[in-house]
C-alpha cells in the first residue's frame, strides 16, 4: 500500500529505475516529464531539495521503501570449501589410485606381506586429506579476511547529504530515499539517483557497464533538448 506521506510505492520507484537501466533511448526522461519534471519526484517523495530528509523521517522512509545496505552473502563453511577442494581434478585421480591400490594390494599381497600392503594406498589418502584440509583451512581464513577488509573500505566511504538542512557525511549505506546528495569527484555512488542540479557532470560506469568512457549525467531539461 502506499504511505500516505509519499506518492510512490516502491514498486513504482524500482520500476522507474528499471527504465533507466533498461532504456533503448530515454524512456525514463520521457515518463518524468509526463509526470511533471523534477517536481513530480520531489512532491512524491516528499522532500525540500534544500532542508533534505528529516533524521526523524529516516525510519519511515527505509520501512516504505527498503534500506540502502546490501545484503551480504553467507560466507562458505569449512566444509563446503573442503569438499570444493575435493573437486580438484588431481585430488580425485590421487583418491581413485589410493583405493584401486588397496583394492588391489591386499587382495593379492603375499601372506607375510599382506599386513602391511594397505600402507602405501591409505598414504596416498591421507595425503590428499592434508592436502584438501589445508586449501580447504587457507580458503576459510581467506575469504573472512576479505570481508572483513571489504568492510572496513566500505566503512570508510562517505557520502555528503544534506539531512535538516545541513551537509553531513553519512555511510552509503545509510542512505535513504529522497536524500539529497552532493556529489564532488572522485566520489562512488552507492544508489540510483535523479539530477536536480549538475555542471559537467559525468559518472564512470564500467564497474556495472564495462563501458570505459564517462557517461555524462544531466538534468531533466537538458536531457530533453537533447532527446
Amino acid at each position: 500500500s502506499v504511505n500516505n506521506k509519499f506518492g510512490l510505492t516502491r514498486q513504482q520507484l524500482a520500476e522507474i529505475v528499471n527504465k533507466m537501466q533498461q532504456r533503448r533511448f530515454t524512456e525514463e526522461v520521457d515518463f518524468i516529464e509526463s509526470q511533471g519534471g523534477d517536481k513530480f519526484l520531489i512532491d512524491a517523495l516528499n522532500v525540500n531539495p534544500r532542508v533534505g530528509v528529516t533524521t526523524a523521517e529516516v525510519s519511515d522512509r527505509i520501512q516504505t521503501f527498503g534500506s540502502n545496505k546490501k545484503k551480504e552473502t553467507p560466507l562458505p563453511g569449512f566444509w563446503e570449501l573442503f569438499k570444493e577442494a575435493l573437486e580438484d581434478t588431481t585430488l580425485r585421480i590421487l583418491l581413485v589410485a589410493a583405493i584401486v591400490s588397496i583394492a588391489i594390494e591386499v587382495p593379492t599381497a603375499e601372506e607375510g606381506h599382506r599386513s602391511t600392503s594397505w600402507i602405501e594406498g591409505f598414504a596416498i589418502f591421507m595425503a590428499v586429506m592434508i592436502v584438501a584440509t589445508v586449501t580447504a583451512w587457507n580458503n576459510y581464513r581467506q575469504e573472512r579476511q576479505f570481508r572483513v577488509l571489504t568492510e572496513e573500505a566500505n566503512s570508510r566511504k562517505k557520502v555528503n547529504v544534506i539531512r535538516d538542512g545541513t551537509m553531513v557525511q553519512l555511510n552509503g549505506e545509510d542512505l535513504c530515499v529522497g536524500d539529497i546528495v552532493k556529489i564532488y569527484e572522485g566520489m562512488d555512488i552507492p544508489t540510483d539517483g535523479w539530477v536536480l542540479e549538475s555542471h559537467e557532470l559525468a559518472a564512470d560506469e564500467s564497474a556495472m557497464t564495462g563501458e570505459t568512457d564517462p557517461i555524462k549525467k544531466a538534468v531533466l531539461h537538458q536531457c530533453i533538448e537533447k532527446r
